[in-house]
């Protein structure tokens, strides 16, 4: 008959080794798993890393509005009935004195019918044929002495235009002179906001965009910043003399109250480490940090500073780590 202390002696041992080896197995199947998960886990994290190049270029902050444009002008008006005949066109620069028409009015006396009485320009400018019968009240001269924003609220703009053979009545006012050679005003109304108020200021300059085909934003010089109610009504100095200028008395501009120039960058790029901006870029395909200096913001746009030219750098770093590589 066994005694049961010897036995069970005997099973302990081989009982210990089977649990090692089990607890090993695990341990080899934990580690298998753990490895698998991170190299899937970082194979699928760098599919979804999104990656651009970095482009020098500007963000700005702006605000559209209505400018109402106020000229120094001389009105011409024909003395008879009959006929337009145009000698200086549309947009022509003339000296003092320089024919602008001629009114070809019925004469049995005359040749072929017709006498032609000719219309000279009282001042040197630029000749147009556009009128919308604010000629003689929006002027810059009145602009410390009359309400020129009333006065253009409180009217119906005509939309006049005269053409060459053009049948006109006396007294008709079929044409304007433009002086060119002193600043014409923009009167514009923008929201009475602390940016604004902070910015412009008598005297000072503001940056506008003047929405003409090709051209490049220009400083206008602030005359009047006036708030007014929830507008910040302001009056500026324009020294071009396009035909946009010229023919219409309203025309839309573009104030820049902000302006940004640097690496443009989602804001969502920025990774901050110890409170310092960075962002992840690529190199022989792994991130690494490289610091920036933020120029400016606009909305979700940050301008940096820092970087090489042609830097490929991270869109969406949430996720991925430094030195993670990115396909």
């Amino acid at each position: 008959m066994n005694k049961p202390g010897r036995n069970s002696k005997r099973r302990h041992p081989k009982k210990r080794r089977l649990i090692l080896r089990g607890v090993l197995f695990a341990a080899i199947g934990f580690y298998l798993v753990w490895v698998i998960f991170n190299y899937v886990s970082d194979t699928l994290k760098a599919k979804l890393v999104e990656t651009q190049v970095a482009n020098y270029d500007y963000i700005q902050s702006t605000v559209d509005f209505n400018g109402i444009l106020v000229r120094d002008e001389t009105v011409l008006s024909v003395p008879n009935h009959g006929k337009l005949a145009i000698v200086a066109s549309e947009g022509e620069r003339v000296r003092v004195g320089a024919v602008v028409f001629k009114v070809n009015i019925p004469d049995v006396r005359g040749r072929d019918g017709v006498t032609a009485i000719n219309i000279s320009s009282p001042r040197a400018g630029l000749v147009s044929y556009r009128l919308d019968g604010l000629e003689k009240l929006l002027v810059p001269h009145n602009v410390n002495i009359m309400d020129l924003f009333g006065i253009f609220a409180g009217h119906t703009l005509q939309s006049l235009k005269y053409d060459d053979n053009q049948v006109v009545e006396a007294g008709q006012t079929v044409a304007k002179v433009v002086n060119n050679l002193e600043p014409m005003l923009v009167l514009g109304e923008l929201p009475n906001q602390p940016v604004f108020l902070k910015k412009i200021k008598p005297g000072g300059r503001v940056l506008v965009d003047l929405g003409l085909a090709g051209s490049k934003p220009v400083y206008l010089t602030v005359v009047e910043a006036k708030p007014t109610g929830d507008k910040l009504r302001i009056v500026l100095e324009l020294n071009d003399f396009a035909k946009e200028f010229i023919q219409n008395r309203v025309h839309t501009f573009r104030l820049i109250s902000d302006r940004f120039e640097g690496y443009i960058v989602p804001e969502q790029a920025l990774v901050y480490k110890d409170n310092k901006p960075g962002i992840y870029t690529v190199y022989k395909n792994l991130t690494r940090w490289q610091p920036v200096k933020i120029e400016g913001k606009v909305k979700d746009q940050v301008a940096v500073s820092g970087l090489e030219p042609e830097t490929t750098y991270v869109i969406n770093p949430k996720y991925i780590e430094e030195g993670q590589p990115v396909n």
